[in-house]
């Protein structure tokens, strides 16, 4: 397992009512890369210091590079990661709801199959609530060099 991404989550024991969209920095949940086509997903509830065992998800992944964002006005979490057990082919955006415990596919970044592949993404909010996405990809009968594409999104509109 390599390269996790990791977001915070409101504390699981607490009630529905009391959560908020901005959540304490004690409890977080990191999604990780494997050997497995699948992502894996741990959690800690002390600030990091200590982890679950991971556990698989259903969230298919090459064996490449993720990243993820709490959305601040909902606190949905996105994440940026290519759907498929085998290419880095096609790119796309996941969304969970629920503290980052599932995830919904809801939107293909990019989806070409002449391309080798879209890798290496990340993800940041901006503070007007914009979320900015980047990441390489290489499309050898477009250019013959690696490039970097950044995409902008709203939150309200996934």
């Amino acid at each position: 397992m390599v390269q996790p991404t990791l977001f915070f989550v409101n504390d699981p024991s607490a009630k529905d009512s009391e959560q908020g969209a901005q959540p304490s920095q004690q409890f977080i949940r990191t999604l990780i890369r494997s050997d497995s086509h699948y992502l894996v997903s741990s959690y800690s509830n002390d600030y990091g210091m200590s982890w679950s065992k991971p556990e698989l998800t259903n969230i298919p992944n090459p064996h490449s590079g993720v990243d993820a964002v709490r959305v601040a006005a909902t606190g949905d979490i996105l994440l940026i990661n290519n759907d498929s057990m085998e290419k880095r082919n096609p790119i796309n955006v996941w969304r969970s709801v629920d503290q980052g415990k599932t995830f919904k596919n809801v939107l293909t970044l990019d989806n070409d199959p002449k391309c080798e592949g879209f890798s290496y993404p990340a993800v940041i909010q901006s503070y007007i609530g914009y979320v900015h996405i980047t990441y390489t990809w290489v499309c050898r009968h477009l250019s013959s060099n690696v490039r970097i594409k950044h995409v902008v999104l709203d939150p309200k509109r996934l």
